[in-house]
């Protein structure tokens, strides 16, 4: 007599997979939106992002990279690191920068990871919540 047991994991595999799928994508728009959450703060709370002109404030971008990293950038032209140099709030010279429009100030990006890492964290932490309880 022979005796054999088939399993049946397909079924099981393909759900995992589309879990992973969709915890994968859910991360990915987590990190976007806490990005956006970001800069939006970088825009509205002290220490603003400088906007004197407004040219450095127009020049924000986001990017998720592999892995999952979100990066809050400004595009640098010609090859000049204004961004950079504004944030930090020291001049090229070594010198203090001096901000002209009240509620602005250095490390505004900075300023908020600090403030609000947690925020951050919670925002994609909800995005792949409400993307593994689809499949329950």
């Amino acid at each position: 007599m022979r005796v054999s047991i088939k399993t049946g994991f397909g079924n099981l595999r393909n759900k995992i997979a589309r879990i992973q799928a969709d915890v994968q994508g859910a991360s990915v728009e987590g990190v976007r939106d806490a990005m956006v959450a970001l800069r939006d703060d970088a825009f509205n709370e002290c220490p603003k992002v400088p906007y004197r002109t407004g040219f450095l404030k127009s020049r924000h971008f986001i990017r998720i990279v592999p892995l999952m990293i979100g990066v809050v950038g400004y595009l640098e032209t010609h090859g000049v690191r204004y961004a950079t140099v504004i944030h930090e709030g020291i001049s090229r010279w070594g010198t203090p920068f001096h901000y002209h429009t009240p509620g602005t100030g250095a490390k505004w990006i900075e300023a908020k990871m600090l403030r609000h890492y947690k925020k951050y964290i919670g925002i994609v932490a909800r995005k792949i919540h409400e993307s593994c309880r689809k499949h329950h």
